[in-house]
């Protein structure tokens, strides 16, 4: 959960940021409240669930938002939505951060005032917000307007030719949004950067895995003092069972009997995860992801007796 609060035999609310258009996961709304409602003894009918998005056009999948938990929330409709909460960055968190800027005092706090300032800048830049920007903005909009808009002969015609751009450009938003959160997508765009980064010679192999579940990763094999370990580069898969959360990438290293190669894990920021090596690069960024892995593989063939 992205956030939990609660007061004991009260209530809870359940919070699920979804500011970078995550993909819901499978029953996730409706796991989220019955764990809830197990951990912690919540009544179900106490509990709050809240869906952030960045401006309010994400919708919950009938995959996540199920019938069991619009049921367990007394959802109806939009207009009737029980106890679930539709919020976003855009119309709520904005404000409110706003809000907190000219109603607190930070008279011992500059560190958390400066936070809260570059959050709102950032907010406003994500949403065209910023005055600063304000008159590049029009500018841009009257060009723009020249080119969309000047064969329309009324203001109807405009609104309409508007309309019809602003749903061809939502629709190809959410191909590109389908496509990038395809598991075997990242899978060939991994491998494509990684065949043109020239990994050192201890990369012996690359190739796309798939499981039995469609889910899909990049297994690279290394070899280090004779003996193979892999690299699996995952977006929802895991070459040992299993499957994750598509909004990251996980990187593990595998078997952990690595003792004279831990602290180079560690300096690269891979963490021990039960016997696996793990790091988390999040959001999914493919230029990290290359550059982590190029920069791992060249300190361990320095210690690798295979490379000599």
């Amino acid at each position: 959960m992205d956030g939990f609060i609660y007061k004991q035999n009260e209530c809870c609310i359940i919070i699920e940021n979804k500011i970078h258009w995550a993909k819901d996961q499978y029953k996730q709304i409706e796991s989220y409240i019955k764990s809830s409602s197990n951990d912690v003894s919540i009544d179900k009918q106490k509990i709050y669930f809240v869906y952030l998005t960045s401006d309010g056009n994400k919708k919950p999948s009938t995959e996540s938002f199920t019938y069991e938990a619009k049921d367990i929330l007394g959802y109806t409709d939009e207009e009737n939505p029980g106890r679930f909460i539709q919020m976003n960055y855009r119309d709520h968190i904005l404000p409110f951060l706003n809000n907190v800027l000219e109603m607190a005092s930070f008279s011992k706090e500059n560190i958390l005032k400066t936070a809260v300032v570059q959050y709102i800048n950032h907010l406003e830049g994500c949403f065209g917000l910023r005055k600063s920007e304000e008159e590049y903005k029009n500018v841009m909009m009257e060009k723009l307007s020249e080119v969309l808009l000047k064969e329309c002969a009324n203001e109807v015609e405009r609104l309409n030719k508007i309309k019809e751009t602003q749903t061809a450009v939502y629709v190809m938003l959410e191909n590109l949004k389908k496509s990038i959160s395809n598991p075997e997508e990242w899978a060939k765009q991994t491998k494509v950067l990684m065949d043109k980064a020239v990994l050192p010679v201890i990369c012996t192999n690359k190739e796309i895995v798939k499981d039995k579940n469609d889910y899909c990763g990049l297994k690279l094999t290394i070899k280090l003092a004779g003996k193979d370990y892999v690299i699996a580069v995952s977006s929802g898969w895991n070459p040992y069972g299993g499957s994750y959360n598509n909004s990251y990438i996980e990187v593990y290293i595998t078997p952990n009997k690595t003792k004279k190669y831990d602290d180079i894990l560690k300096n690269h920021n891979f963490k021990p995860v039960g016997n696996l090596f793990c790091q988390y690069i999040i959001p999914r960024d493919l230029g990290k992801l290359t550059k982590c892995i190029k920069n791992l593989l060249e300190d361990l063939e320095k210690v690798n007796d295979f490379a000599k």
